[in-house]
């Protein structure tokens, strides 16, 4: 009878090479606690869907943010900041250690990146001077942060099972026979010739939760006719999800000053966003809409209770102005719409180099059933 032990699924997130002493100390600690997994350098849209499917999968998420911000993809984001919204997007428990030495000479980006997990996660987040420091924060860190996980959910058996083995030989045969492949995905493809009207997408939206394929075929389809064109070929290569019900919640991070006693201060606030909220600020952009109209539509849309969240951070403010969603928000949030088949991108404008958006019939249905 095999013996199966219980172990945490930690994913580290991190610049790759930024700190090759860290990673180690790191693999050291974790090597009898947890099963760990990392991101990896963002080579291909494969490497960035392997970090998302291990966040996904994972019980909790160890955060190092080092000298700089990592390298950025088309909208300015980089994979760090991608995988941070992973892991708030599905409410895993975090621990964030931020380096502290020469902080003067860091990017911008980086700083405000800091600023937004200090603003988000003041519990959790542990400071270290330089890599040969680290070991000792990260025992002290998990120490207090380990108190409050549920119990593991990742086990190895020290044997392997013999009755696993026709599960492991039937998913080998289905990656690699054509054949058995294509009965595989013949349940996805039905999915997408399913006719669709408004309240049997609400009902969808709201009571289901398992993956509807219609969103991503009828994606594939606008790729093959050209409808969608640049900035969805960079968008594509970031973390998506599908959206299960229209009062989802996610987190909306956004910049704003706020007013006390005269004097000016910049502030990182968080709003609760649902996707009902954000189609509804899609229904008044218009036919065709730019991202700049899209985020000054998220810029207004959290301006309605930042008065009301911003007394979290600075109790006397009496009052909140320039509220400023950030352009990795929009760029994830963008990448969601177009995933579930919500938006659709037009023709750039050659001219300006522009380019424009417009809601889709499966939102306009949605939209219209709201």
């Amino acid at each position: 009878m095999s013996k199966v032990t219980m172990r945490y699924h930690v994913h580290t997130i991190m610049v790759v090479d930024e700190q090759p002493i860290v990673s180690s100390q790191m693999a050291l600690f974790f090597e009898t606690v947890a099963f760990m997994t990392q991101d990896l350098a963002t080579v291909s849209v494969e490497t960035m869907n392997y970090s998302r499917r291990c966040i996904e999968a994972c019980d909790f998420v160890v955060m190092v943010v080092g000298d700089g911000y990592g390298k950025t993809n088309a909208s300015g984001v980089s994979q760090l900041h991608l995988s941070y919204l992973t892991a708030k997007s599905k409410q895993k428990p975090l621990l964030i250690f931020i380096k502290t030495d020469d902080v003067e000479n860091s990017s911008r980006q980086r700083q405000d990146f800091v600023g937004l997990l200090e603003s988000q996660n003041s519990q959790d987040i542990y400071y270290y001077n330089n890599e040969t420091v680290f070991a000792p924060q990260l025992a002290e860190g998990y120490e207090q942060f380990s108190s409050g996980l549920s119990k593991p959910s990742w086990s190895k058996a020290s044997t392997l099972n013999p009755m696993a083995m026709p599960v492991l030989e039937q998913n080998l045969d289905a990656r690699t026979k054509p054949e058995l492949r294509k009965q595989t995905d013949k349940s996805d493809v039905s999915l997408s010739n399913t006719p669709l009207n408004p309240s049997a997408i609400s009902r969808q939206l709201s009571g289901s939760s398992s993956r509807s394929s219609v969103g991503a075929s009828s994606m594939m389809s606008s790729m093959a006719s050209g409808k969608v064109r640049s900035t969805f070929m960079h968008l594509e290569q970031e973390d998506t999800y599908f959206i299960n019900g229209l009062d989802d919640c996610f987190s909306l991070s956004y910049r704003a000053h706020a007013y006390q006693e005269g004097n000016l201060q910049e502030v990182f606030l968080t709003e609760q966003v649902t996707w009902r909220q954000i189609l509804k600020v899609l229904s008044g952009l218009g036919q065709s809409f730019s991202s700049d109209a899209l985020l000054r539509g998220l810029n207004d849309l959290v301006a309605e209770n930042a008065g009301e969240i911003v007394k979290g951070v600075v109790p006397n403010a009496h009052a909140v102005s320039r509220c400023q969603v950030s352009p990795a928000e929009l760029s994830w949030i963008l990448h969601q719409l177009v995933y579930n088949n919500w938006i659709e991108s037009q023709i750039v404008n050659q001219r300006t180099h522009r380019e424009f958006w417009h809601l889709t019939v499966q939102a306009l249905q949605i939209v219209g059933s709201l």
